[in-house]
């Protein structure tokens, strides 16, 4: 005799030979049959030189809006940057990482490294 309980979890419906257990395993390389690998490595997070100081990239574009230092217009970028972090990198233009904290700010381009505010 079975409750009704029973009846509610029976998996006798499931074709013959599947598997009857729904639950996903908590790695993915389990469910793959995999075995987990050694942890990631930190990556080195480098600083960039200071500009001006022996060792720094020429700055040519403005950490702001990725333009070229040489175009006209970035009066509101000036304005803008004593309150706000870097979003391009003034050396290579690429677009930065940046986070945000109560106490300050990082930039990091994959190329140049991190600066900090």
């Amino acid at each position: 005799m079975t409750t009704e309980g029973q009846r509610r979890h029976d998996h006798s419906s499931a074709a013959p030979g599947a598997p009857t257990d729904r639950r996903q395993p908590d790695h993915a390389s389990v469910a793959l049959g995999a075995p987990p690998g050694p942890a990631q490595p930190i990556r080195e997070v480098r600083r960039s030189p200071l500009p001006g100081s022996p060792g720094a990239a020429e700055t040519t574009f403005c950490d702001r809006c990725g333009r070229p230092l040489a175009d006209s217009g970035h009066d509101t970028c000036v304005q803008a940057r004593l309150l706000e972090p870097p979003r391009f990198c003034q050396t290579c233009r690429r677009r930065m990482i940046v986070q945000v904290t109560p106490t300050g700010w990082t930039a990091s381009c994959v190329e140049h490294g991190t600066i900090a505010g």
